[in-house]
């Protein structure tokens, strides 16, 4: 994940990661969730 962020950051590109995993998760800039079908952005902490 540390590869693929720093690949991100030097093109100025946008990553898309689908996961469960709550720790990827919390490497994220913006968390989205779908939940009955509805996406939503997660709040900022």
């Amino acid at each position: 994940m540390e590869l693929l962020k720093t690949i991100r950051e030097k093109m100025g590109k946008t990553l898309v990661v689908i996961t469960h995993d709550s720790r990827i998760a919390a490497m994220s800039e913006r968390k989205f969730s779908i939940v009955d079908g509805i996406l939503t952005e997660e709040a900022s902490k």
